[in-house]
């Protein structure tokens, strides 16, 4: 779980570092600055991804039964809630409008749950 914790958050990061510099509308204020936001991002994703995992798992079993489809859906939702959020606490990072962010958020859900799904085969 701790690995799959840690590639969740790495690839957050990592995604959207990349995704600043491909998406006009995504802009970090400086490397290291947006490096402390995109880790800090990535660590909120991570943590709050398995925590709403876990809770609606326990709630909804239709999303236990879609599988690898279910975990994206619910990272997908939480991206989307921190990416919407986040700026509040993190002036570093500064988005674009609404369906942008939400785009990179989905992009960023698949990234992680493909990164998970692969270090999982991996071992």
């Amino acid at each position: 779980m701790a690995v799959a914790l840690f590639v969740s958050f790495l690839g957050f990061a990592v995604g959207l570092m990349l995704a600043s510099l491909f998406v006009r509308e995504i802009k970090l204020q400086g490397f290291v600055p947006g490096l402390k936001a995109a880790g800090l991002y990535g660590l909120a994703s991570a943590g709050l991804g398995l925590v709403a995992k876990i809770v609606i798992k326990l709630l909804f079993l239709p999303i236990v039964l879609l599988g690898p489809l279910g975990d994206l859906l619910i990272q997908a939702l939480v991206n989307v809630a921190l990416m919407i959020v986040g700026p509040l606490f993190a002036p570093e990072i500064k988005l674009g409008p609404r369906r942008t962010t939400t785009y990179v958020a989905v992009a960023l859900a698949v990234l992680q749950i493909g990164l998970q799904i692969a270090v999982r085969y991996w071992n």
